[in-house]
């Protein structure tokens, strides 16, 4: 429901967009279409960790993943089309119409407790359904309740994640808004020609991602990389060598020139920002799992710090549980609920809804301050020290802060 009010929100929002006279309707169209665009992209990611364990979690973030970098970077190509024949009221109509589309789409699909239900079903893993926003039954462990965000706050690779994620977008936020000036002022194009530059550079960051969440998910990096460190080395090898091609770039003279590095740097970090999603998706599952062994260590260690639990209490214990023959001590079916419980422990913590918002907090810190600084220095100094600015930003800070975690591992 959420979702839904979201969606029902930003189509509201985004028609005054277009028939604005004074600047505070404006600001206050856009404030509302912010809080409804973020509410539901926090809510639509938080999702795919209900349905899906950390390790298949890889390609199904890269289809998200190309559908926001189908709608942020394609904006753009449709936006310019749509302007140059209808006008802003003709850009309002288009996104409210694109919002009450998903708003219908999006009641049209199942909750993840449903979703669930069908894959618990046809992977036939259990014959109950397994339920990540219901079943009160199954009472959480008290610890769940401690992933919020200042827990969230304490854990250093989601501190360097969300550092990546303003890096990564920051120098996209920047390179859309700067690219156009140069194009138009270099090369004398429309708004509707500019916009199908930036084909180049959508489409390839669309195949970057879904090939690098297929390449995840593959044998050939599972039997080679662990599955912490493989995520945080695609990573790091993606937004370095796209920021080296951003540099690149600056130095471009002719319009063919910036198409080709626009694609290829597009398709590098198409590569290097779908593992962040994953990551931090899977770090709230290694939260959760975590917190969870420590209530299950300290309720049945027995230690001599707990003298009321004596060997011979033990032995002297009744179990008449072993006398109903319909519970059998089958090691596969204490799996299958250690599996669920564990799942079940992830949904209800929380968690995954919030480390998105908090992904989401960060790519809007990088599209308001990082473009800023670049406009800036692009109006004083040029593109090339805009480029190298975004560039070597991008590469030093990601290969720096990631390359931390990497060493820090234990």
């Amino acid at each position: 429901m959420p979702m839904i009010i979201g969606f029902l929100i930003l189509t509201v929002s985004s028609i005054p967009i277009g028939f604005s006279n004074k600047l505070y309707q404006l600001f206050l169209a856009r404030l509302f279409q912010g809080i409804s665009s973020g509410v539901t992209w926090s809510l639509g990611l938080a999702m795919l960790i209900d349905v899906y364990p950390s390790d298949k979690l890889d390609f199904p973030i890269s289809i998200s993943y190309s559908g926001f970098t189908l709608g942020v970077l394609g904006g753009p190509v449709l936006g310019g089309v749509v302007y140059k024949s209808g006008g802003m009221p003709g850009v309002a109509y288009l996104m409210g119409g694109m919002a009450l589309f998903n708003m219908i789409f999006r009641i049209l699909v199942p909750d993840s407790n449903e979703l669930n239900e069908i894959l618990a079903k046809s992977e036939a893993v259990s014959s109950s359904s397994i339920d990540l926003e219901s079943n009160p039954e199954n009472s959480q462990p008290a610890a769940n309740k401690k992933i919020n965000f200042f827990s969230l706050l304490k854990e250093k690779q989601i501190i360097v994640l969300c550092l990546v994620t303003i890096f990564a977008y920051g120098m996209t936020s920047s390179i859309e808004l700067v690219l156009p000036i140069v194009f138009a002022e270099k090369f004398d194009l429309s708004p509707d020609i500019i916009g199908y530059t930036f084909i180049s550079f959508s489409v390839s960051s669309v195949i970057g991602s879904l090939v690098t969440g297929r390449l995840m998910d593959s044998k050939f990096i599972n039997s080679r990389i662990s599955e912490y460190k493989k995520r945080y080395v695609i990573i790091i090898i993606g937004n370095t060598v796209a920021g080296v091609l951003v540099i690149i770039t600056g130095f471009q003279k002719t319009l063919a020139a910036f198409i080709i590095f626009m694609a290829l740097f597009g398709f590098a970090s198409g590569c290097g920002n779908v593992p962040v999603m994953a990551a931090l998706g899977a770090h709230i599952t290694y939260m959760a799992t975590r917190e969870d062994t420590h209530i299950a260590d300290s309720k049945n260690s027995l230690s001599p710090e707990k003298p009321e639990v004596t060997q011979e209490a033990i032995l002297e214990t009744p179990v008449p549980v072993l006398a109903n023959h319909e519970i059998k001590p089958d090691s596969n079916n204490i799996e299958e609920n250690s599996d669920t419980n564990g799942t079940k422990s992830v949904g209800k913590s929380g968690g995954n809804g919030q480390v998105y918002s908090l992904y989401n907090v960060s790519y809007s810190l990088s599209a308001l301050i990082i473009p800023i600084v670049a406009s800036s220095m692009y109006k004083s100094a040029g593109l090339l020290p805009v480029c190298a600015f975004l560039g070597g930003l991008l590469a030093v800070g990601v290969s720096t802060s990631v390359g931390y975690i990497l060493l820090t591992k234990k």
